[in-house]
């Protein structure tokens, strides 16, 4: 049970966010791609369920299995494995809460620069999506989700894997090793976004550039944050992220159009 009932609840919170973002996704678009599979709306739904669904089951197995061995924590499975491990503090929620709207700040004003810098290069990419039920939906894939595929699972593999490697018992080398852990993901986290963009646009090598460092430094402090903390604050800071752009991304691209 230390593995099952965690793995099981994980998976079951990240799988909710994959429904509701394959429920967004244009299936008329998704047919124009070359080699879509012929097959009806309800086919074509699940097909879009299914791939990211066995990643989801691979990195919360991953996550599950190896975080003590990685040096990293979960609240909700040290709970569901029977362990007596305290709320976590107000302190370093509002802590975090503040670094991840600084921070989302910070991104936005970047995202401005480079909007000024080559306007034409943002004319074809579609604004943030107003509507309740995409907005949820990007909150539910993305903070959730993606922390569980990206932080839990890629993260805690390459951290276990780096410290029985590189890391001895006094753990001289952790920082260092964990720093390089929490950069690459972020790396990873940035890339990982380009096909999204390139379903959108045809991206310059501005777009792409932007993308990745954007995606990349909010993908340090999640990193971070699962690192000193835990991963559910990792999974706070994300969704709180998309909540600080709803709020001030449209005053940015405002204020980018009126420069």
């Amino acid at each position: 049970m230390r593995f099952l009932l965690p793995f099981a609840a994980w998976f079951l919170i990240g799988f909710v966010g994959i429904v509701a973002m394959a429920t967004q996704i244009g299936l008329d678009d998704l047919r124009a791609v070359e080699g879509a599979p012929e097959i009806g709306d309800m086919g074509l739904r699940i097909v879009l369920v299914i791939q990211p669904a066995i990643l989801l089951a691979i990195a919360v197995a991953a996550g599950v299995a190896l975080q003590d061995r990685a040096g990293l924590a979960s609240w909700l499975t040290a709970r569901l494995r029977g362990e007596r491990v305290p709320l976590v503090s107000v302190q370093s929620v509002g802590g975090a809460l503040a670094l991840t709207a600084a921070l989302a700040l910070v991104a936005l004003f970047v995202d401005l620069v480079f909007r000024l810098a080559a306007p034409a290069d943002f004319a074809g990419l579609p604004g943030a999506p107003l509507a309740t039920l995409p907005r949820v939906s990007a909150l539910l894939y993305g903070g959730i989700t993606e922390e569980l595929m990206l932080r839990y699972g890629l993260m805690t593999a390459l951290a276990a894997i780096g410290t029985m490697l590189f890391v001895r018992k006094e753990g001289r080398r952790r920082p260092a090793l964990m720093w390089t852990v929490v950069i690459l993901v972020a790396l990873a986290f940035g890339v990982g976004h380009l096909p999204a963009l390139a379903a959108m646009v045809e991206p310059s090598g501005l777009l792409v550039v932007r993308t990745v460092l954007l995606n990349a430094m909010l993908g340090i402090l999640y990193g971070w944050l699962y690192w000193r903390y835990g991963l559910e604050h990792a999974i706070l800071s994300h969704g709180f992220t998309h909540g600080v752009f709803w709020l001030a991304g449209p005053f940015m691209a405002a204020l980018a159009g009126a420069v």
